[in-house]
Order: C-alpha cells, then structure tokens, then sequence
C-alpha cells in the first residue's frame, strides 16, 4: 500500500509543483522507516501512533527499553496498550520478536 501509493503519489505531488514533506520529520537515513528507528522521536513530535510491526516484529532491533513509559508519557493508555497486546499476541499464538520481555505476557 505504502510502496504503490503513498510514496509514488508523493512524486507525482512534486512533479506537479506542489511542496512536499513528512508531517513529523526526524533525522533517519534516507532507506529507514522512522516508524522503526525513530519512534521515540516521533512521539515526542506529536506522532500519535507506535507501529505494531516494531513491538510485534522488532525488525531492526530498536531499543524498546521502557516503552511502555514512553508511550504514556505522550498520552497512551498503558492498560488499554497491555489489552490490545495481549489480544494481538493470542491472535499471532507466538511470542512476539522483541528485545523487552515486557511485550509478552
């Protein structure tokens, strides 16, 4: 969906002389998703989403360390986010691939 859609209708945007940018710009390299590597950052620019795939997959092995703080920091429910993972979880019948044990129940 990104790849066929968000990213191509951003050229198309541009090459029609329209500005384009990130709503939350933060400093990754060019090939990053910053939903992976830069959540922290993002979160505390306003973003208001974790992305699954980072607590599920972890798939660059970003530091996840006190997670669970952070998001309630900048306003998630850390029950509600416990409940919707534990759902998830059951949903997967996996553990999830993480570096903080407080993702698996």
């Amino acid at each position: 969906m990104i790849d066929n859609y968000e990213l191509h209708l951003r050229d198309r945007f541009a090459k029609a002389g329209l500005r384009v940018g990130a709503v939350h710009p933060v400093a990754t390299e060019p090939a990053n998703n910053p939903t992976l590597h830069a959540w922290r950052a993002l979160l505390a620019d306003g973003f208001p989403y974790i992305k699954i795939q980072l607590l599920r997959a972890n798939p660059h092995n970003a530091s996840l360390k006190g997670w669970l703080t952070t998001a309630e920091q900048y306003g998630f429910d850390p029950i509600r986010l416990q409940h919707q993972l534990t759902e998830l979880q059951l949903q997967d019948r996996q553990p999830w691939a993480s570096n903080d044990e407080s993702l698996n129940p």
